[in-house]
């Protein structure tokens, strides 16, 4: 397999690499030279063989997660923590920890 070196990235070179040392070398020699599952190699191929044979489908994509959580507080519960340490501003956590709940239990 030759392509322009300079576009590949490296991981995209790596993988190239072991693809070509499996279809010369066959499975077990793969595995035991460089530690990845059958199922990975054959993912490639599949990866390869859907699109054509076009390598950029073996480059790393992303692994941030699609959606990010997030934080979702009631404004009410808001409203009652500034009110209450504006209100008593010298209340220890245990305290206002209790108040909180109360707050909470007849929300």
């Amino acid at each position: 397999m030759k392509y322009k070196d300079e576009l590949i990235d490296e991981s995209v070179k790596r993988k190239l690499k072991i693809l070509s040392f499996f279809e010369k070398h066959g499975l077990a020699p793969t595995v035991d030279a460089y530690n990845i599952s059958r199922s990975t190699i054959y993912r490639w191929k599949k990866l390869l063989k859907d699109n054509n044979g076009k390598i950029e489908v073996l480059k790393d994509r992303s692994k941030i997660p699609k959606n990010k959580r997030k934080r979702e507080t009631d404004l009410r519960i808001i409203d009652y923590i500034v009110m209450i340490r504006k209100k008593y501003p010298r209340m220890g956590n245990f305290s206002f920890y209790f108040s909180l709940t109360y707050f909470l239990f007849f929300l």
